[in-house]
């Protein structure tokens, strides 16, 4: 979702027919469906929603570079294999931020 908005409003490549909007409507609703699990009250964690919404624009933008990379004639294999180093050295700092919850002395 957030690759194809992103790739229309900033790249201008992406065309959001219905079909984009329907299947957005039904990404939401599993969504909702997920958080309410049939509870009355809904309780939300930001710190692990705002990880999710990072994770989800990193591989956003990810996407939108690989494809804008692969267009100048860069292999998509050679590019991923080149990215996944700094990916994986820019996971460490948040491993304190899953190890910093009750009783770890963080």
């Amino acid at each position: 979702m957030l690759t194809a908005l992103l790739s229309h409003f900033l790249l201008r490549r992406e065309r959001l027919r219905p079909l984009f909007f329907a299947g957005l409507a039904v990404a939401l609703a599993g969504v909702a469906m997920v958080s309410y699990n049939g509870a009355a009250v809904l309780e939300l964690n930001p710190r692990g929603d705002l990880l999710a919404l990072l994770a989800a624009a990193a591989w956003s933008a990810y996407s939108l570079l690989t494809r804008k990379l692969s267009a100048f004639g860069y292999p998509v294999v050679q590019t991923t294999r080149r990215t996944l180093p700094g990916a994986c050295c820019s996971c460490c700092p948040s491993c304190r931020c899953w190890a910093s919850g009750p009783g770890s002395g963080l």
